[in-house]
């Protein structure tokens, strides 16, 4: 769950929610009794891992240090796989996590892609639907045989629009009986799920990370930046409408056409490249 300013931004919210939903279908369909599990990291998050159980989470893990305030690429994902696989705390109450999921934004896209590289598994990254069954995929590699096929089960099938923006696929990442752990790993759209409403009377299980960080994680430090007081958030909107270089010749009346079409809809934003 990514957080900005203090505060869990809207896909974080949008995930938990999605998350709960297939959980408790999971648990429906193959009568078990798997768990949401918010991973949080930064400084003085305490309050957002409690806000995560009201938005959908079992359990919160998260690890709050003064260091990691600000996204930093190593500790980050370090921390979030050494959380995969230690089986020391007491809140596993199962072996490693069958899935993660991340949001795909400009921090997420990084993290997810170092995580399941660490952990020796794959990503299918910006994803606009995510849903668990199974699947009967070809698989020649292990009998030798062209067209032979074999059943694999809880297979979270990841569904993102190809380069054209018009046709989608659906990724498989399939379980691998070569490899002791293979998280299915996805990185979501901000914008693509509902935002759920928080139920603040939900329990669940906060546990706090606790594991050292090496000084070699930290050896890039943020000496400075610079943050913008105001903008427009373009996420969230039914319709953006986006301006280009073709009103350079007449940017005002560019803008006011933009502005005139942007008001024609009943829920857009107004983005300039």
């Amino acid at each position: 769950c990514e957080t900005q300013q203090g505060e869990l931004i809207d896909v974080s919210k949008e995930m938990l929610g999605k998350a709960r939903a297939l959980m408790d279908g999971y648990n429906e369909e193959y009568d078990e009794n798997e768990a949401v599990v918010a991973v949080i990291i930064g400084h003085g998050i305490s309050d957002l891992a409690e806000e995560a159980i009201a938005y959908g989470a079992d359990r919160v893990v998260y690890h709050d240090d003064e260091r990691l305030e600000r996204f930093r690429h190593r500790p980050y994902t370090e921390i979030f796989c050494h959380m995969c696989r230690d089986s020391e705390f007491e809140w596993r109450e199962y072996h490693e996590p069958r899935y993660n999921v991340f949001p795909a934004t400009n921090n997420g896209r990084d993290l997810s892609a170092l995580v399941q590289g660490e952990l020796d598994s794959g990503l299918a990254s910006d994803c606009s639907d995510l849903y668990i069954t199974s699947a009967v995929i070809s698989n020649p590699a292990k009998t030798g045989k062209a067209g032979d096929k074999e059943e694999f089960q809880r297979v979270l099938h990841m569904k993102r629009p190809d380069f054209s923006g018009f046709e989608y696929s659906t990724i498989l990442c399939l379980d691998s009986p070569t490899r002791e752990f293979h998280p299915q790993g996805a990185s979501v759209i901000p914008g693509t799920f509902d935002v759920p409403d928080p139920d603040y009377e939900r329990e669940g299980q906060l546990v706090e990370h606790d594991a050292p960080l090496e000084e070699e994680w930290l050896s890039v430090d943020i000496e400075e930046f610079d943050q913008l007081e105001a903008g427009v958030d373009l996420t969230g909107h039914d319709v953006v409408v986006a301006l280009g270089r073709g009103i350079g010749d007449d940017p005002t009346l560019g803008m006011e056409l933009g502005l005139e079409l942007a008001e024609a809809f009943e829920d857009a934003a107004l983005g300039i490249t």
